[in-house]
């Protein structure tokens, strides 16, 4: 059995993909440095695949008590533990094989940088099943590389009105929202995302910073 870095398997959501929001202290917007496609995605869909192979699978009513065990984490360690467990079991929630066929084509075509073959794939999964949680964030995922931020959002939202406590879907729409602009609502997002994740690093090292940029009095 290949064994996994547990160092890795804690990033989230679309933070798995790209480098976390680096703010400029003298401007409002945030920059995002995105690495090389064929690395980031390469690693993402080897990291996913490896999770198939070798976890068991959890149900629904499992994965939620997963959830309430990580807003209850003792350690950043045990937090890591945990996720591992809630993300495998969210890429493996098909209903059939023909879903789970689906899937494994749209993290391939996300392996090879072929993005808009990813996102076909990932469409054609949801029509299929709306209520596959993971290929509308995935979805998001591919969509916020290609720049569609719009599209990216809409998914994520698609992601928490079945999911709410998708940390993932969350510490994406924080970005989305560091990214063009909306500092506030990436504020409330990480907030919300530390209740749910209290170990997020990418909340924990950016929120003082946005509070910082817009001001206590504003939020």
């Amino acid at each position: 059995m290949t064994k996994v870095s547990h160092e890795y398997l804690a990033e989230d959501g679309l933070q798995m993909l790209i480098n976390l929001p680096i703010l400029d202290q003298k401007n409002t917007q945030a920059t995002f440095e995105v690495p090389a496609r064929e690395y980031s995605l390469n690693f993402i869909a080897k990291l996913l695949f490896v999770l198939c192979l070798s976890l068991p699978t959890f149900s629904a009513s499992q994965t939620q008590d997963l959830l309430d065990k990580l807003a209850l984490a003792p350690s950043a360690d045990a937090a890591k533990l945990i996720i591992v467990n809630i993300q495998e079991a969210w890429i493996n929630s098909h209903k059939d094989p023909s879903e789970k066929k689906l899937m494994t084509q749209a993290l391939s075509a996300m392996d090879s940088g072929n993005l808009a073959e990813a996102e076909k794939e990932l469409t054609k999964l949801i029509e299929k099943n709306p209520d596959f949680v993971e290929a509308w964030n995935k979805r998001a995922t591919v969509r916020f590389f290609n720049g569609d931020l719009s599209g990216s959002e809409t998914d994520v939202f698609e992601v928490l009105s079945r999911e709410p406590r998708h940390f993932g879907a969350i510490s994406g729409l924080a970005m989305i929202n560091v990214h063009v602009g909306a500092l506030k609502e990436a504020v409330k997002a990480y907030e919300l995302l530390l209740n749910i994740h209290p170990y997020a690093e990418d909340a924990k090292r950016y929120l003082p910073h946005l509070k910082k940029k817009i001001g206590q009095h504003d939020l």
